[in-house]
């Protein structure tokens, strides 16, 4: 598999940061208060994603030779865990180096559903810790980050700019030497809502595409779906990858074909491919349940288990570029679609013909029409005139 462009193109430099001329400097300013020993506080980056908080924090540690200890859901299992992780990393020193230390807690609220006491224990250790801690989130002003708030440095991240978004994208196309329409490239700058994560995202897959000009509109659509796609798989929260199965612009049923082709890419060991392939059989069985009994109130299960199919939040994820398949039930089907019309019009006139419904026509009485006009005689060429079948409905029940 290729590299994620998210990665191959992030940051490695100060200079390279794009729109966040003031959280850098202001982080800048609060880093080096705390290495003087002039605050304690920690830093808390806040921002809608894709804006480059988590990068900015590794690269200031790489120019600054600092270790970089990284704590999030996908690397902690449980309270006790986390305990542990936090003490050893705040309070001990490396007995193998002599660099100094950042300690960075990702999305801070994904690790709230370890229990109670997480919050606690967290506003604690920085009161404590002999090294900087930088906790990163998309809101800041949520009642559950009111203890933070008065124990960091507020830094805010804001929306990049749909230009800057477009200038990067435009020197991606250079450096990897695409050809691809400019007008498609605004479409991707605009539909990414400023987060540049989700716009590399988009342009590697449509990458995959070869640059085909003429499907603009389909890929469109895919890519939509792939960005759906992963939004679900890498959420690290369950209500996060529930809300991009409910906001995809695909309906439902779709979303739940390209989750099913594609799971196998994300887990590789057959405990938690078994485990997903077992929720999404459960979601199929309540999905059948809703077509035969009107019941919509069983969707929300539906979703639920699409969910629990797709996200193992405290799984760790493959970080290379996967190229979502498409559904090979759909093509199957669209491939076949030509067969389908030409059987539906047959059943049709045999239904009226026979006066009964088409059900019926293609259990009881399809079978011996195919054998009958499958064998040259006078009584096959009169049932297919008294069918008012045409040559080629004639010549379809020949080869079938």
């Amino acid at each position: 598999m290729d590299e994620l462009w998210t990665e191959k193109y992030k940051p490695r430099k100060l200079n390279e940061f794009i729109d966040q001329k003031k959280a850098l400097e202001k982080f800048k300013v609060w880093l080096k208060k705390y290495i003087k020993g002039e605050t304690r506080k920690a830093a808390l980056l806040y921002g809608p994603s894709g804006t480059g908080k988590t990068t900015l924090v590794e690269v200031i540690a790489n120019e600054l030779g600092l270790e970089i200890v990284v704590i999030d859901q996908a690397r902690i299992k449980d309270a006790g865990m986390l305990k542990e992780k936090l003490e050893n990393t705040t309070k001990l020193g490396n007995l193998f180096s002599t660099k100094g230390r950042i300690v960075l807690i990702d999305e801070i609220e994904s690790l709230y559903n370890l229990g109670a006491g997480v919050v606690n224990f967290i506003a604690k250790t920085i009161n404590n810790s002999r090294y900087p801690i930088v906790l990163t989130t998309n809101d800041a002003y949520s009642p559950k980050l009111r203890v933070f708030r008065e124990k960091c440095e507020m830094i805010p991240f804001k929306r990049l700019s749909k230009t800057s978004v477009l200038t990067i994208l435009k020197r991606v196309v250079q450096l990897e030497k695409l050809k691809i329409d400019a007008n498609l490239l605004k479409r991707i700058s605009l539909n990414s809502n400023g987060d540049l994560r989700a716009a590399l995202n988009d342009l590697q897959s449509l990458n995959e595409f070869k640059g085909e000009a003429a499907r603009i509109d389909q890929r469109n659509i895919e890519l939509d779906v792939f960005r759906a796609i992963s939004k679900i798989i890498y959420s690290k929260k369950f209500i996060d990858a529930l809300s991009a199965i409910e906001g995809a612009d695909i309906n439902y049923e779709l979303m739940f074909r390209w989750l099913v082709e594609n799971i196998d890419q994300v887990y590789s060991k057959p405990r938690e491919l078994a485990e997903a392939m077992d929720k999404f059989s459960k979601a199929d069985m309540y999905l059948g349940r809703i077509v035969k009994t009107g019941n919509w109130s069983l969707l929300k299960y539906v979703f639920d288990l699409m969910v629990g199919g797709s996200s193992f939040v405290n799984i760790e994820k493959p970080r290379k570029f996967i190229f979502y398949r498409f559904p090979s039930f759909i093509r199957k089907m669209s491939s076949q679609r030509g067969t389908r019309e030409m059987e539906k019009n047959i059943l049709l006139k045999v239904s009226r013909k026979c006066h009964v419904s088409s059900k019926k026509a293609y259990k009881e009485y399809l079978p011996f029409i195919k054998l009958i006009s499958s064998y040259p005689s006078k009584i096959g060429d009169r049932l297919m005139a008294y069918l008012e079948l045409d040559k080629s409905e004639r010549s379809f029940l020949k080869k079938r």
